[in-house]
Parts: structure tokens; sequence; C-alpha cells
């Protein structure tokens, strides 16, 4: 398994906490990289389907398939270490 486009993250609603098989689909333009990161759909939270992540505006952004921005909590952590990753590697 290659961590750079696969790993388990942990997501967590009100039916419980789940170890959920994450994909990344990243896109690179000059220094701008984009990463989507999609869940497995059995598991994945109804709220959204998709993250991006990107760093175009020179910090990590993030936003779930139903436009709603986020800069904290589990979810942004585990996205922003994998994504810290894929920038380094």
């Amino acid at each position: 398994m290659n961590l750079r486009n696969t790993r388990h993250i942990i997501i967590k609603n009100t039916k419980g906490s789940f170890l959920v098989p994450t994909h990344s689909y990243i896109e690179q333009t000059g220094n701008v990289v984009k990463v989507k990161f999609t869940f497995d759909k059995n598991l994945s939270s109804p709220e959204f389907e998709y993250v991006i992540a990107d760093n175009e505006d020179g910090y990590i952004r993030m936003v779930t398939s139903k436009g709603i921005g986020f800069n904290s909590g589990s979810l942004f952590d585990q996205l922003f270490v994998w994504f810290d990753f894929i920038i380094k590697n």
C-alpha cells in the first residue's frame, strides 16, 4: 500500500467512530497542490462524500463536498498530516 495514495483514517459521527479506507487524488500546478480525499462509500459520513485540501492561498485549506470549510478537529488533523506528507514527498 502506497501511503501517498491510500490510508485509513478515523471518522467520527453521531453513530460512533469508524476506521475508514481513504484515497487521495493529487493535482499539482507549480507550487499549488490540490488533494481530493475520498472515503469508502459504505462507511463514510453522510454529511459529505469527499474533502478537497489545497495550499493555494499560502495555507492549508479544506472544504467538504458540501462546500463547508473547516480548519480544526480530528478529521482536519488527520488529513493535514497526510497532506503534509504528500507535499514533502
